[in-house]
């Protein structure tokens, strides 16, 4: 699968989290920078500062379940621009009853562009079986209480200089969507049973779009993925 684009000036955030038995739970966000461009050792710094303000922020929110593993920066600007990543575990401290691996609390994110399909958006698996009004929807209690969390956890990584480095705006990255003979995406065979589908053109050039504002959503998301079902 060839690389895809780069998009300078941009930091992609990765967060690592367990979930149970599922080691491999990410949250990926991408922000706008300004200043110098990062060296290693300068990702390594955003790295920490991101991973404390997931763990000050965000942890009193997931079961005693989860645990934050590590935090991870790449500068997307070329293939050889500066990665870090900062280690340590920090589990949960919300009691209570735990919730089925799929469960999320689901933040969508505004932009102003326009287009097909879904929006932005990230998973979070966070909450307890009280923190449920009803089986499809959380409490207003619960997602009032995610909304201030998230609103400093933003403010935090908002605010991270490192090595004149500066964290400047959090943004969506559209990798798809490349009108090749007026179609974002190219009809494929499967030479075996016959079946086509539609592959998603990758862009020459990333739009990147500015967040504009976030919410928490009151209903019930969820990843079916992160059950592990498998037989």
């Amino acid at each position: 699968m060839p690389a895809l684009p780069p998009v300078p000036g941009v930091l992609k955030l990765s967060w690592r989290l367990t979930l149970g038995s599922d080691i491999d739970v990410y949250q990926r966000l991408h922000f706008a920078y300004t200043g110098t461009a990062p060296s290693d050792a300068t990702c390594n710094l955003i790295a920490g500062a991101s991973w404390l303000a997931y763990s000050n922020r965000l942890m009193g929110l997931y079961d005693t379940s989860v645990t934050l593993e590590d935090a991870l920066v790449e500068d997307l600007t070329s293939p050889t621009s500066g990665s870090g990543q900062d280690l340590g575990p920090s589990p949960g401290t919300r009691a209570g009853e735990i919730l089925p691996a799929s469960t999320c609390l689901l933040v969508n994110y505004a932009i102003a562009r326009r287009y097909r399909g879904g929006k932005p958006r990230t998973y979070f698996p966070m909450g307890i079986g009280g923190d449920l009004n009803t089986p499809q929807q959380w409490s207003t209690v619960f997602t009032a209480a995610v909304t201030a969390a998230l609103n400093l956890f933003f403010a935090d990584l908002l605010a991270i200089t490192e090595g004149g480095t500066s964290v400047s705006q959090l943004v969506n990255v559209s990798y798809y969507g490349q009108l090749i003979a007026g179609l974002p995406f190219t009809s494929v065979q499967n030479p075996i049973t016959k079946r086509w589908r539609n592959v998603p053109n990758v862009r020459t050039t990333p739009i990147v779009d500015p967040v504009l504002g976030w919410t928490a959503n009151v209903k019930v998301g969820t990843q079916r993925r992160r059950n592990q079902f498998s037989t």
